[in-house]
């Protein structure tokens, strides 16, 4: 499905998007309570790197610094 792409962006699920999910699945919400919860949630995005090349081209080293605890 994502051969041939260097690169893909989208929506990533968070633990309250599994656990409506697991609310359906378990059969103990309909699809439109299901979604209905799912429109709530703040959309996170994510980026994933396939080739090499695009890391390479695309992440750049800015700075380090030490955590202490």
């Amino acid at each position: 499905m994502y051969k041939g792409y260097d690169a893909v962006v989208g929506n990533a699920a968070n633990d309250d998007v599994f656990k409506c999910v697991s609310m359906y699945m378990d059969g103990i919400w309909d699809e439109e309570r299901t979604l209905k919860e799912l429109r709530y949630f703040k959309k996170n995005d994510q980026i994933v790197f396939l080739t090499q090349e695009m890391i390479d081209d695309t992440v750049k080293f800015i700075e380090s610094y030490e955590v202490k605890r």
